[in-house]
């Protein structure tokens, strides 16, 4: 459900998983100690994680062009 709620944001969202502390992608709050999130930009996609309550991480990709602020903002609002 909340994988499905983040591809809907913006079409040019890619992939949203959830995986565990080993980087293990699961089905699909904040962890104590973890940041907000974390934005990587790669020459084809962008990358944003961010942390889960259980020690789950979101992994979400966009296109380069996606706004990722608004992105973010909308995915925080939704955890």
């Amino acid at each position: 459900m909340l994988c499905k709620s983040i591809l809907e944001i913006d079409p040019l969202v890619r992939f949203a998983g959830v995986c565990d502390h080993t980087g293990e992608i699961k089905h699909g709050g904040h962890a104590e100690g973890y940041g907000k999130y974390s934005m990587t930009e790669y020459e084809k996609i962008k990358r944003i994680t961010i942390p889960l309550k259980g020690e789950h991480l979101l992994l979400v990709t966009t296109e380069i062009r996606a706004d990722h602020v608004k992105i973010i903002r909308a995915i925080l609002d939704l955890v």
